[in-house]
């Protein structure tokens, strides 16, 4: 019987009535073969045609964006209340941190409770959170209290969305099965990256000019309020676990946890292509994370546009990221991973000595630039725009080759306690280098902080050739055998 018979039911057929819930939910991926007549299918075409997969994707995409958009927000709303860079570091550390802290209390949640209602309440709250930031807007007098609670309630916006992912990436196998789970994963992978661009680039900056900063907050809750409506459309049938053992189990995670960054420790430490790689990639979450945090106040106090105009850096960095990432894939593997990183970091490097070269006249007068020299606008914002396109292909170019090595010269059974520390690494080592940037650029300038950046790159780029020449020859790798770790 085909699965669109056994869903519409025929009278009298109590064996139809009463198939299995499961067997129409995660459908099997060659049943949707079978059902095709005479043409080849594609699988991401066949994980859509799975309709809780459709609405768990559709989800994912619509809470994602609004979630990128609202700290798009965030940082707009700090910069027109304080112009400060190291606030404008304090609130993206606010959104960050809890990933860091809270991801194995998630987990052990999400291992017990529902995942459907985790995916639903977890909407519903942010919703709610980021609906209060309304009246707090309306009311603020900026004053040391009202950002405390702002960096609060962002905080606890955070820390519900970490419940979100491991409950959503634990829901994609009880709907897609085994054959199907590549495609889904990729897909949501890639959502996840356009969601970041169209959220920061987009939908942000233009419902920013459009209705205003109220009126923004209001329409993030109600995206993720329509992505809690979507999830409520998901069912699934998952195995429930008694919940009066979750506090020794998020023991248990906190343990493990830590006891896998010790293990990855001592490998990392003896294998020099592994920790050099470890090196690139916090170097680049770093980069990043200060790229987001000047970026609204180089488009205010230094051009003299509005904050949410940043996108003129954000969005061709994003575009770069993109093509970058093309382009490796189909020519990479023909370049030397060493060669790439030295001109990844030489590139990064330009980029930043390029953004201070155009702005350096704002460091004269202390005036936005476009205010007494509004003729340089196309120029200036040309220049802007090439050297972040520079930025964002170069620093995907060392992340994928810190990604592809430490794939590639991690032990098996070591790589899940490697890229532990690294997102550790990435999220709590970058916070110190972030904040000190922050209040160099509210003392000497955001110009002249991307230059002192560029001249740590610099030596980064110095370093880093003289550690190449050292762990790789001709591009083979001496590793220490297993057992010395």
């Amino acid at each position: 019987m085909s699965v669109e018979s056994k869903e519409k039911g025929s009278p009298g057929d109590k064996a139809t009535a009463e198939e299995s819930f499961q067997e129409l939910v995660a459908r099997p991926v060659q049943t949707v073969h079978e059902q095709r007549e005479g043409g080849v299918s594609s699988p991401i075409h066949d994980v859509l045609s799975i309709r809780p997969f459709r609405n768990l994707w559709s989800a994912q995409a619509v809470a994602q964006t609004a979630q990128n958009a609202f700290r798009f927000i965030l940082i707009v709303l700090i910069e027109r209340l304080t112009g400060s860079t190291i606030h404008l570091g304090l609130i993206i550390l606010a959104f960050t941190l809890p990933g860091a802290i809270l991801g194995p209390v998630a987990g052990a949640l999400v291992d017990r409770w529902s995942k459907r209602w985790i995916l639903i309440i977890s909407n519903l709250a942010r919703a709610v959170l980021v609906f209060s930031f309304i009246p707090l807007v309306h009311f603020l007098r900026p004053g040391w209290s009202e950002l405390v609670l702002i960096y609060a309630l962002t905080f606890v916006t955070s820390s519900v969305s970490q419940f979100f992912s491991p409950a959503e990436s634990s829901t994609i196998p009880l709907i897609v099965n085994e054959e199907g789970l590549m495609a889904a994963n990729s897909l949501f992978n890639f959502t996840l990256a356009g969601a970041q661009f169209f959220g920061w680039v987009m939908v942000a900056p233009l419902v920013l000019k459009l209705f205003g900063m109220e009126a923004a907050f209001g329409i993030m809750a109600i995206m993720y309020v329509i992505a809690a409506a979507v999830l409520t459309r998901v069912q699934v049938r998952e195995e429930r676990h008694a919940f009066r053992t979750v506090a020794s189990e998020m023991e248990n995670r906190w343990l493990d946890m830590m006891r896998e960054i010790k293990d990855g420790w001592d490998f990392v430490r003896y294998n020099p292509p592994i920790y050099v790689s470890l090196g690139y990639l916090t170097l680049v979450s770093t980069l990043l994370m200060i790229i987001g945090m000047i970026g609204p106040g180089f488009a205010a106090r230094v051009l003299g546009l509005a904050a949410e105009d940043s996108y003129i850096v954000f969005a061709p960095a994003g575009i770069g990221m993109v093509i970058t990432t093309l382009a490796l894939g189909t020519v990479g593997h023909t370049i030397s991973n060493k060669h790439l990183a030295d001109v990844a970091i030489g590139g990064t490097a330009i980029g930043f000595w390029g953004l201070y070269l155009v702005s350096r006249g704002y460091n004269e007068l202390q005036v936005p630039i476009f205010h007494i020299r509004p003729e340089k606008f196309f120029d200036i914002t040309s220049a802007v725009v090439v050297l972040s396109l520079l930025l964002g292909a170069s620093m995907t170019t060392l992340n994928v080759v810190g990604q592809t090595n430490l794939q590639k010269y991690s032990l098996p059974e070591m790589r899940g306690r490697v890229f532990s520390l690294q997102f550790v690494l990435g999220s709590i080592v970058s916070a110190l280098p972030m904040l000190l940037v922050g209040g160099l650029a509210d003392i000497i300038g955001i110009p002249r902080v991307m230059e002192w950046i560029a001249y740590v790159l610099i030596a980064a780029l110095a370093l880093n050739y003289w550690l190449n020449r050292r762990v790789w020859v001709e591009d083979d790798v001496h590793l220490p055998r297993g057992d010395q770790t």
